[in-house]
């Protein structure tokens, strides 16, 4: 097989392996050594694609469609997603007339209500909570927990770390991590995984988080092997609730979490599986608002689960106490 061959189908292999194990290759992009990788094998990539076009036309034509992915990603998704989920939550006092819901509505409810000092809360993101096509177990939810609105968010692309950056600090860009969470509001955030992957100890210290728990600081917490071995979710809500309870709810604590990542392992049946752990949720948090009720609870997706078919592919859902 010709060099040239070779390096553009190594280059293929290699990132539809990003793709298939991590969105879009956003886990090999978390590292220096992933990105100068994907960097030269998309450079030697682009110039074989560049040379076998035999015209000068044909060149521009495709010089001009790789300039252009820039310009069209940040107008379709960052300018979408930069509205940020502290952003609509608060102004909006009717949501029983609101079925959909967007990044800002998330992000503004977070930050003026604990910025204000009128309640604390619990902010979850829930590894691939998508919408399912049959919405069979969501209208059940619906019916069985009335303390709780159910949104449905249309999904513009992007990883775990993107709807993080976006949820919590209203924007898209890498470089824009600091001022998240409002000055002097006492704040942790929650994760099973490993702090430093996707280097989230810095990020969330960057944020503004007072503290951060991840799988070494909770090393006495049992341990999942569902997408990654790492402390289990049913552990991580209950640290949570214990937290939420013993600081009366008066802080914002933040959790993401893991096990329903994909391949899904922890879901013979995917749809009930993961709306079994979300009623799960629920219930824990009815109970805890009943007890603090100006505790605020939302729950979101941070993107559809990845090649699953049984869920629709650009929506997740948000779902937030009355």
């Amino acid at each position: 097989m010709p060099i040239n061959a070779l390096f553009i189908l190594g280059f293929l292999i290699f990132y539809l392996s990003c793709f298939v194990f991590h969105l879009n290759g956003s886990l090999v992009l978390s590292t220096s050594a992933g990105k100068i990788l994907i960097v030269i094998f998309g450079v030697i990539f682009l110039i074989q694609l560049y040379k076998s076009f035999s015209s000068l036309k044909t060149q521009g034509i495709f010089l001009v469609v790789i300039l252009s992915i820039g310009f069209f990603d940040k107008i379709v998704y960052s300018d979408t997603l930069s509205s940020s989920v502290f952003a609509h939550f608060f102004r909006i006092t009717d949501y029983d007339n609101v079925r959909s819901a967007t990044p800002n509505l998330v992000n503004e409810k977070l930050k003026e209500k604990v910025s204000r000092g009128r309640r604390g809360g619990v902010f979850i993101i829930m590894e691939s909570l998508g919408v399912p096509k049959n919405r069979n177990e969501l209208n059940h939810l619906e019916r069985e927990f009335k303390e709780f609105y159910f949104f449905t968010m249309a999904y513009y692309g992007g990883s775990t770390v993107d709807a993080e950056k976006s949820y919590l600090c209203g924007v898209t860009s890498p470089s824009q991590f600091r001022e998240c969470i409002p000055n002097n509001v006492p704040s942790i955030a929650v994760h099973g995984n490993t702090l430093s992957y996707f280097d989230r100890y810095t990020r969330y210290k960057q944020m503004g988080f007072y503290h951060a728990y991840g799988r070494a600081e909770l090393r006495s917490l049992e341990r999942c092997t569902y997408g990654y071995r790492a402390v289990c979710d049913s552990a991580l809500l209950s640290f949570v609730l214990s937290h939420s309870r013993a600081t009366k709810c008066k802080e914002l604590t933040y959790l993401l979490t893991i096990d329903s990542h994909f391949p899904y392992l922890k879901y013979p049946d995917h749809v009930s599986g993961l709306y079994g752990d979300l009623k799960i949720f629920l219930e824990k948090f009815r109970v805890l608002k009943r007890d603090f009720p100006n505790c605020e609870i939302i729950i979101a997706g941070d993107h559809p689960p990845p090649l699953a078919g049984d869920f629709e592919n650009d929506q997740v859902l948000v779902v937030i106490s009355k």
